[in-house]
């Protein structure tokens, strides 16, 4: 969908959210989006909100906006919050070792008495991913949050505050730390430390409680282009609540959004700060910086905030432009779906944005600094990258597998591996020297 054109005059807020929604039909018939909900905030006021299609594929069960999603990654930037509020009220230190909250934690080397739950919370404590390429932390979901983390979690991927890498794990250890300086489970401290301050009452890490509920929408996947339909308790492990358990519906997701425009009185401007706060770069001299369970960058022009969430069967998107003090938030009951489609879509028509965004051209004849052996103890192994008829290409796991990437940013690749999308980000260090490839697959030394 495009925006007005430089000559026309801007929408009005409800011609825009017209367009938001003919955006929304328009995506669900062309990616076959079984159900989803939109809930816009315009002048730092919820203004729209509405549910479309079904909870469950082949029912005529609608969707409103009391229906709960499941929101992944958008979870994380709860736990951020809370992490922050039990700092506030001095409980969690953001800055001490994660082995003083649980001394039955170990790494390899002894660097648990290395990472901090900032490093957790940023994504720098070098903790192993469980991406859907490896989804090797998850392989035990009946632990417990103290199961996972009373034992020995083996080697680290990268030292602790090296590199930016997304890890789910890493969140999950922040939000673990987090309950445990609160002498209660974390999703009993975010409900208590977030939740409820903000009036989010429907939101929940419980799916059983979800289904009690009676408004819940089922997952889907696809099989042969056709929506598959996946019991809603059958995501997610208990362990996993911090980085990606959430629940929510319209109305709370709302009520969250309005939280990360910095409007809620129940959030100090303090906490907000720090929560907010461009903390760590997600890739060396480009845009784009993490805070605590939030992304940092620009959008034509924009200082926004935003997150997504994933996996196969739910997606999730929220996006916010603080000085407008305008979001959006959108949830999808599919994975196989453009996540932030329609909240950009709607950024562009409520907030008249006519610039286009701006394509990256890659170039070969920088190539060169990139291409060598990296060695990993992750699922990529020893890797090669080289190029040829401006072709770059990874060769992992000692040239077992080959990915041939394409240029997406100066120091950024993008691919397929075992059939997902994979990023690859070669770090550098301070002179402008590549260092690490990382991947969230691994994370390899340059030799």
């Amino acid at each position: 969908m495009s925006a007005c054109g430089a000559d026309e005059e801007p929408l009005t807020a409800q011609e825009a959210w017209e367009k938001t929604r003919e955006e929304a039909q328009m995506q669900m018939e062309e990616e076959r989006v079984p159900g989803m909900s939109v809930v816009v905030v315009v002048d730092g006021k919820v203004a729209f909100s509405e549910g479309f299609g079904v909870r469950t594929y082949g029912t005529q069960e609608p969707v409103d906006t009391q229906t709960l999603f499941h929101a992944f990654s958008v979870s994380k930037g709860i736990t951020g919050l809370a992490a922050v509020l039990s700092e506030e009220v001095g409980n969690l230190s953001l800055n001490a070792p994660v082995s003083d909250y649980e001394p039955m934690l170990q790494f390899a080397g002894g660097q648990e008495s290395l990472i901090t739950p900032h490093m957790a919370l940023t994504h720098t404590s070098g903790i192993p991913d469980d991406s859907p390429v490896t989804n090797s932390n998850y392989a035990n979901c009946s632990e417990t949050a103290a199961e996972h983390w009373q034992q020995n979690r083996g080697e680290l991927w990268s030292e602790p505050g090296a590199v930016w890498n997304y890890s789910n794990d890493g969140f999950n250890l922040a939000g673990y730390v987090t309950g445990l300086a609160e002498g209660e489970p974390f999703t009993a401290a975010a409900k208590r430390l977030v939740m409820d301050p903000l009036g989010m009452t429907h939101t929940t890490y419980d799916v059983a409680e979800a289904i009690a509920f009676g408004n819940v929408a089922s997952p889907h996947g696809v099989d042969g282009g056709m929506p598959r339909v996946d019991a809603p308790d059958s995501l997610g492990c208990h362990f996993a609540h911090p980085a990606q358990g959430m629940l929510i519906n319209a109305e709370d997701f709302g009520k969250y959004m309005l939280a990360v425009l910095g409007l809620s009185p129940e959030v100090s401007g303090a906490a907000y700060e720090t929560w907010t706060k461009r903390h760590a770069p997600t890739t060396p001299g480009e845009d784009g910086d993490y805070a605590y369970g939030l992304r940092r960058s620009t959008y034509k022009g924009l200082d926004v905030i935003t997150h997504g969430g994933a996996w196969t069967t739910a997606k999730a998107y929220l996006f916010t432009a603080p000085e407008k003090k305008f979001a959006v938030g959108v949830l999808y009951n599919t994975g196989s779906v453009d996540r932030s489609r329609v909240a950009l879509a709607a950024a562009d028509a409520f907030l008249n944005l006519n610039e286009e965004t701006e394509s990256f051209t890659p170039d070969p004849s920088k190539w060169d600094q990139f291409t060598g052996i990296y060695d990993s103890n992750g699922f990529i192994g020893t890797t090669r990258v080289d190029y040829d008829d401006e072709q770059m290409k990874v060769y992992i796991q000692d040239d077992a597998l080959k990915i041939e990437v394409e240029q997406v940013g100066p120091n950024q690749f993008a691919g397929t591996l075992l059939g997902n999308s994979v990023t690859a980000t070669f770090w550098k260090d301070e002179a402008g020297n590549v260092t690490h490839l990382v991947t969230r697959a691994g994370v390899g030394i340059k030799r």
